[in-house]
């Protein structure tokens, strides 16, 4: 079996505002904004702004700031592994 590519339904994110949601699986796939925008099945320039709502609502700068950000709500919230 070879590598695939990841989809939207591929990405696990923490919990989030509902609108936030397909904006944070779409970056986290690492494509480009137009082809992002044409998975959600919209307008660059609104994916664009929907970002920029994302970066303000996680209070960060750059969408690498957004993905550590993520990250670290992530593993902030994980439940302790019992073994």
């Amino acid at each position: 079996m070879g590598i695939r590519e990841a989809t939207l339904a591929d990405v696990v994110v923490i919990s989030l505002p509902e609108q936030f949601v397909p904006i944070a699986k779409g970056l986290a796939l690492g494509k480009p904004d137009v082809t992002i925008s044409r998975l959600l099945d919209m307008s660059p320039r609104s994916f664009s702004r929907r970002v920029a709502e994302f970066l303000a609502y996680l209070g960060v700068e750059t969408r690498f700031q957004a993905g550590m950000e993520v990250m670290h709500r992530r593993m902030s919230s994980a439940e302790p592994r019992i073994r």
